[in-house]
């Protein structure tokens, strides 16, 4: 979950000769003088307190997150927020109906009577952040001394807790470099969310996977919602009385446009970043997890767009999971080219030995290191990638996880979920990826690491992926909609559902049964 903000410093020049650039990446609470003077340098005109200030209004005001997973610019005042258009993407497909599939046409509310609500929808602005790093330590040693549980979510609960009590913000506690700092972070949650526009899909994402990580690019990646708040302008859960909230900040366009030598400014929300990884890391991703992760999801996305183009139910079923897919692979795929491309693993060593001179004796043991777990991390990649990855059977096979004997409210809850992934699965579609998944898993980890329905599986069927499938499908409860309802009926089912051929494929191994062994490697 991304829970800090970020501001990435981009400084560039342009000339008719030639293009410099000079980056970095801070916590936007860390600005400081020196940054400043640094930014000022690259042709910065405001000071650090127009970007972050707890005070007055700055420029953090304006930009929000989307439940944590993207982020948005606040363009008016009345409430309007633009993001990417595939950050909007999973709601504009919860929002399509067969009748009406606003992914494909398009939508544009013109009128705030035809804003339509997002059910699920959070908007963070972060209001101030303060180091907490001391007081997690002595909170973490209280549990320690009475012996009671000091785990990352349990300390974390406890002092976000406090500080939501005591300042009437939502708190979150996010750990830094490693566990050296910790910072929590105070946010107004806005959930009265409504969408307000996008366009068709194939404007907005013209040019598909290739053009998504490339630029220039060539398309209108945008969508439109609106916040709405009580009277006051502050979070209140939806209503048809709510109004538009009024931010303490908005983002205007020039229209001057850019010039040269302008200076780049980034504020957002990102992802962790590895840029301080080791080059022993590196040279893994390029050379092993990375290759593996591509092409498995290529594959995947294969299967999945053969579907789609026979069958316009499951083009619509199964777009947004596609869409995932080539976003992440299409990613990775660039980040193991360009890494070759650009040398970055003998870059890295050089840098290593360089700041590392005088103790080489690190460096050797940090190559041993990873040289010893390489195997085992591989294995661990193509485990995520086939008996863990997936929306579909994974997912339905999963949920028997969440059961609880004689609790019928989890049962219920249960049944619902698995209903409901019921309309996201065609069982064609899921029965190939299955096929591919199983040989996946089997023809690439040892069988050391298999559970006891693999062994069954391959004592029964030797390489036969495709009858291994259907002795699932034709035997399993959990992935037949009919069959499930039926079998739902009668709340004492639950050992039929632990015992159903779906489940224990999820269940065969965990990944602990791995984690184990390279923990002992590195021992």
């Amino acid at each position: 979950m991304r829970k800090y903000i970020i501001i990435l410093i981009i400084l560039i020049g342009i000339s008719a000769n030639k293009v410099k650039a000079d980056e970095g990446m801070w916590l936007i609470q860390a600005l400081n003088n020196e940054l400043q003077k640094r930014m000022e340098t690259g042709g910065l005109e405001i000071g650090s307190e127009v970007i972050y200030s707890e005070n007055e209004a700055s420029l953090k005001d304006a930009v929000v997150s989307l439940d944590f997973g993207c982020t948005g610019s606040m363009i008016s005042n009345k409430g309007l927020l633009i993001t990417n258009h595939h950050c909007a993407y999973d709601d504009i497909f919860n929002l399509s109906t067969p009748e009406n599939n606003l992914l494909e046409n398009g939508y544009w509310a013109k009128n705030s009577s035809e804003e339509i609500p997002v059910k699920g929808k959070t908007i963070y602005f972060l209001r101030k952040v303060v180091d907490c790093t001391n007081e997690l330590n002595h909170v973490r040693d209280s549990l320690q001394k009475i012996k009671q549980p000091s785990g990352s979510r349990r300390v974390f609960s406890i002092i976000e807790n406090k500080h939501k009590q005591q300042s009437g913000y939502e708190a979150s506690c996010s750990s830094m470099w490693n566990g050296n700092k910790y910072y929590m972070y105070y946010y107004d949650t806005y959930t009265d969310i409504r969408f307000v526009g996008a366009p068709p899909v194939q404007v907005a994402a013209f040019g598909g996977d290739v053009d998504n990580w490339e630029w220039p690019q060539h398309k209108c990646d945008f969508a439109l919602y609106r916040i709405y708040g009580d009277k006051n302008g502050r979070p209140a859960a939806y209503s048809d009385k709510n109004i538009p909230i009024k931010p303490k900040k908005i983002l205007k366009i020039s229209l001057d446009g850019v010039q040269e030598n302008d200076f780049a400014m980034i504020i957002g929300f990102p992802g962790r970043t590895d840029r301080y990884s080791s080059s022993f890391k590196v040279d893994m991703n390029e050379r092993i997890i990375g290759p593996i992760m591509v092409e498995s999801m290529g594959t995947k996305m294969e299967i999945i767009r053969k579907w789609m183009n026979r069958d316009s139910e499951i083009r619509k079923k199964y777009s947004n999971i596609f869409f995932g897919l080539s976003n992440v692979q299409e990613s990775l795929a660039g980040e193991v080219a360009c890494t070759r491309r650009f040398d970055v693993v003998e870059k890295k060593r050089q840098e290593e030995n360089k700041y590392w001179k005088n103790d080489a004796s690190l460096l050797s043991m940090m190559e041993r290191g990873y040289k010893d777990v390489e195997e085992i991390e591989k294995y661990m990649t193509y485990y995520r990638q086939s008996l863990v990855s997936g929306k579909g059977f994974i997912a339905l096979g999963n949920r028997v996880n969440s059961l609880k004997p004689d609790d019928n409210q989890s049962y219920d809850s249960f049944v619902k979920r698995v209903e409901k992934l019921f309309t996201e699965y065609d069982a064609r579609v899921e029965k190939e990826l299955m096929e591919y998944q199983l040989r996946l898993f089997i023809e690439n980890v040892p069988e050391k690491y298999w559970g006891p329905f693999i062994k069954y599986l391959t004592g029964k069927f030797e390489d036969n992926y495709a009858a291994m499938t259907s002795e699932i499908f034709d035997n399993s409860v959990m992935l037949d909609p009919n069959r499930f309802k039926e079998a739902a009926k009668e709340k004492n089912n639950i050992k039929l559902f632990m015992e159903d051929p779906a489940v224990k494929l999820a269940r065969d191994i965990k990944i602990s049964d791995l984690r184990k062994d390279e923990t002992q490697i590195l021992k």
